[in-house]
């Protein structure tokens, strides 16, 4: 059995290029961080859980675990937009797992290429800048693609045993990603048992491991959660019936090709031409997977990596679960990430250019999104305070979810506003009806909320502002201010 270090020669060269992908891809995180967006219903869910026991189901029938008892850790934190820095600084020591694991097969050069997408590939920077239980996602599965690789170098079962036990407990945390991936690496160490010099004991103890840290996950769904319920409401998100065939995305592939695009290129959910994009897209991963079989004799490992990568993207396609958000494949990614980085090590002469396009095709969309990182969305709504402070009664109407978005900032002044419920036409209706014929008003309420729909016919509404904080393909979530008037008068700038 190799030892580590007989592989994995680190010289002050790797301590050079370590410190500037880190620098990289913590300019790319903490860029005004704390204030970039409105915090979303997954994030705000994951702190309002952190008093729930741990096999409590939270948000959605998910443990939330260990998400919730990473961040009770940090509960001294002082504000939301401090956890995000939580999220950060995990994923960091994550970037350090992945780069650790591409010089076991690669040497500096192609680990730092590959780390350089990694640490700016827009959706693992939009993941990481959130801190939501997806946050945890590439932390975790950097662990495992370490741990994996280990066992692959040295051969001591204990890394394969570490490897999966930290796979199991990120699917408690999370999932749908951490499924797709562990099922694909099950099937692999299965089938290629006698290849990867695994013994059935060896076997068993890997599924008796998985099952175990899938304990919390599979007490939630029996007990508390629905997960029938679950995976049928995904239908509905991506917008079909829930009723529907399975396994859906075999069925309805726009669905998935479009989130599939989102994610090798860049978000675009109201851009019609996405369509453009998915023959490059599934050219980049078809070109490459040819030069893999073709090569398989000189890139050794990199064939179980590349069997790993298209396996899973083939259990995200056969999934009764719509891929109806980009996270549902942030393993492939991350598995794609590191597969080229060792095809670009392994492959010579001018066929290196194939592994390396896909990552300069990713690199060059994600370049055009990054200037996203630089939005404020607290700054756009700063003038809440100087609003309530103008406001001698209660006149501004906000619905449940904008209030628990809105009470994570500054500028809620709860004394002044009158919440409403959204979970019905009559709620909101009611709420409306509470609006004055003859004064002006400020109704905050999400996207799903009806608010335009149910305003009395004596008012108008002036002007409307729309700030998404959730950036995923087919859903479109965040917060609208309605300033309504009375129909009667004339605005101030008609008077």
């Amino acid at each position: 059995m190799k030892k580590i270090t007989d592989t994995l020669s680190w010289t002050r060269i790797d301590n050079c290029l370590l410190l500037i992908i880190m620098t990289i891809f913590l300019i790319f995180r903490l860029v005004n961080l704390n204030e970039w967006l409105l915090p979303n219903v997954d994030e705000i869910a994951l702190i309002n859980n952190l008093d729930l026991p741990i096999f409590s189901g939270g948000y959605g029938s998910t443990t939330f675990f260990p998400a919730v008892q990473l961040t009770k850790i940090f509960r001294l934190l002082n504000s939301f937009g401090n956890y995000r820095y939580f999220g950060v600084l995990i994923n960091s020591i994550g970037l350090v797992f992945f780069y650790i694991s591409l010089r076991l097969f690669a040497g500096p050069a192609a680990a730092f290429i590959s780390s350089i997408v990694y640490s700016s590939h827009w959706y693992l920077l939009y993941i990481n800048r959130i801190y939501e239980i997806a946050t945890f996602i590439p932390f975790f599965f950097a662990v495992v693609l370490c741990f994996f690789s280990i066992w692959r170098i040295t051969g001591k079962s204990v890394w394969i045993y570490l490897s999966v036990f930290v796979a199991g407990v990120a699917a408690d945390c999370y999932a749908p990603p951490m499924i797709y991936a562990i099922a694909s690496l099950l099937f692999l160490l299965i089938f290629k048992a006698k290849e990867y010099k695994l013994s059935l004991a060896n076997l068993f103890l890997i599924i008796i491991i998985l099952i175990i840290t899938l304990i919390p996950f599979f007490i939630v769904q029996i007990f508390i959660g629905n997960f029938v319920r679950d995976v049928f409401s995904n239908y509905k998100l991506s917008g079909h019936d829930s009723l529907d065939v399975i396994p859906f995305n075999l069925f309805h592939s726009n669905v998935f090709l479009k989130t599939f695009t989102d994610l090798m290129t860049c978000i675009c959910p109201d851009w019609v031409g996405w369509r453009f994009l998915v023959a490059p897209c599934l050219i980049i991963l078809l070109i490459q997977l040819i030069t893999i079989i073709h090569h398989r004799q000189t890139i050794s490992e990199g064939c179980l990596f590349a069997l790993w990568t298209y396996i899973t993207l083939f259990m995200i396609l056969i999934s009764p679960i719509a891929a109806y958000i980009q996270g549902h494949f942030a393993t492939f990614l991350i598995l794609f990430i590191f597969l080229s980085g060792i095809l670009t090590d392994k492959i010579t002469g001018y066929k290196k250019i194939i592994p390396l396009s896909g990552l300069l095709f990713m690199m060059i969309f994600s370049a055009i999104w990054l200037p996203r990182i630089f939005e404020n969305q607290y700054n756009e709504i700063s003038w809440l305070g100087a609003y309530f402070s103008e406001q001698d009664t209660q006149s501004t109407f906000v619905s449940d979810g904008a209030f628990l978005s809105l009470s994570k900032t500054p500028f809620l002044d709860k004394s002044k506003v009158r919440q409403f419920l959204c979970d019905s036409k009559d709620n909101i209706r009611r709420a409306m009806d509470e609006l004055s014929c003859n004064k002006p008003a400020l109704v905050v309420a999400t996207y799903e909320c009806a608010v335009a729909d149910n305003i009395k016919d004596c008012m108008v509404i002036s002007e409307e502002m729309r700030l998404s904080n959730l950036m995923e393909s087919h859903l479109d979530h965040g917060i609208v201010f309605y300033f309504i008037r009375p129909s009667q008068k004339p605005d101030r700038g008609q008077q």
